[in-house]
């Protein structure tokens, strides 16, 4: 008998996961669709290999910035055979040949294997969980409909390609000041554990008061020393209890979110790129057939920050309730004045596409703008920081010695 472990959903859509010791992985995936378990994994324990079924309920890990950039490319090539004449299954399978392994190779062949059974390419693509959103779906259905599938495709991967870059962007933009945040934790590390305990065994003999810098200095290090592994056991229960709290708690996250958006300049950078990724997901919607209201609430899924997020929602309940799209996004309160200047020119003249296509590249601008003044206020910020830092380390460890220098040079 061979022992599979398994991985399935049960009538009420919950993941069940167990061991079964039978002769085939077929046989513990025909047990599982008796007891009424919609199979998804299945894996011999004495083999390195995956057996993947029930494609309908297949996730696969694709979360990786890398991964949707090379979806991106991907559909951009298939769209370009699409438009050269090549069948779409064709198109699929020169994709597919392409990839010898991993999350890309699966997921374009359970693709394949779903259209192959005659359904349409948009729920063939739902079912793999290669990283579309919910908007990008609903644009192939629209494509599949009006039959114009090469340029939807094109649009998807120029959306996949933006968010991407503008997402590799602000962590290159952070990769600098945690290097710095971290050696600075290094240095105090270095200092309390290693340093300070030999000067305050210097100065016990002095006769004179400490400075404030050096008594924090002194009193830092003999906590670290007498609580030890306790103090960083506390910290990290401190910081999960915190972010337990902000997961859970709404008002809490709002008001972080709310927080992080009113920030002196990496506020403005929270801000314009989320409404840039708004203005982008709506004009594409928008501009696939798409009615405005749908675009608005299929698009407001993609921000992420609660503060924005509910000012959005401002903007699809009005809309619902008959208001105009400039008076409902005035309404908001978070567009500058010439987006909404353009809304509104676009609704009078019945131009509202081409109109949202200009407000989603003014957004752009305005994100990468932003962005670039972070970049250039980060260096001299660290800078600026590290130096006081320093300065202050220089203080709390000199000053008790130049006070002993003195004293010993006065009484020779």
């Amino acid at each position: 008998m061979t022992v599979i472990d398994y991985k399935g959903i049960n009538l009420h859509g919950r993941v069940v996961t167990g061991r079964l010791a039978v002769g085939s992985v077929e046989s513990c995936e025909s047990y599982l669709r008796d007891i009424n378990i919609t199979p998804v994994s299945c894996r011999d324990r004495e083999q390195s290999w995956l057996v993947v079924s029930g494609l309908d309920h297949l996730r696969l890990s694709t979360s990786s910035l890398r991964t949707r950039v090379k979806l991106a490319n991907h559909l951009q090539s298939v769209a370009r055979m699409l438009e050269s004449g090549v069948p779409l299954h064709s198109a699929l399978q020169v994709i597919n040949m392409g990839e010898r392994e991993g999350v890309m190779y699966r997921g374009f062949a359970l693709i394949r294997t779903n259209i192959g059974n005659g359904e349409p390419l948009s729920t063939a693509f739902s079912k793999t969980g290669l990283p579309l959103k919910e908007s990008h779906l609903v644009q192939l259905k629209v494509a599949e409909r009006v039959g114009d599938l090469a340029p939807c495709l094109e649009d998807i991967s120029a959306s996949l390609l933006w968010n991407a870059g503008f997402e590799k962007r602000i962590r290159a933009a952070m990769i600098y000041p945690m290097i710095v945040f971290c050696l600075l934790l290094s240095l105090m590390f270095f200092l309390l554990v290693f340093v300070v305990p030999s000067l305050a065994k210097f100065l016990a003999g002095v006769d004179g008061e400490l400075s404030w810098q050096t008594r924090v200095l002194i009193n830092a290090s003999e906590l670290l020393a007498e609580t030890g592994s306790s103090t960083y056991l506390l910290l990290i229960l401190m910081a999960g209890i915190c972010v337990f709290f902000f997961r859970r708690w709404d008002r809490a996250r709002l008001f972080y979110d709310y927080a992080m958006t009113h920030l002196p300049v990496a506020g403005r950078v929270v801000k314009e790129s989320e409404l840039a990724r708004f203005s982008y997901e709506l004009q594409q919607l928008y501009g696939s057939g798409v009615n405005i209201l749908d675009s608005i609430e299929m698009a407001h899924q993609i921000v992420s920050n609660r503060h924005l997020s509910f000012c959005l929602d401002i903007v699809s309940e009005q809309v619902r309730d008959g208001v105009s799209l400039g008076d409902a996004l005035r309404s908001s309160g978070v567009f500058s004045s010439e987006c909404l200047q353009m809304v509104q020119v676009g609704e009078t003249a019945g131009q509202l596409s081409s109109s949202l296509l200009r407000m989603s590249q003014h957004q752009a601008i305005k994100a990468g703008g932003s962005l670039d003044t972070l970049e250039r206020n980060i260096p001299p910020a660290l800078l600026m920081m590290v130096g006081l830092f320093l300065l202050w380390i220089m203080v709390a460890v000199f000053s008790p010695v130049y006070s002993v220098a003195i004293q010993t040079s006065t009484v020779l």
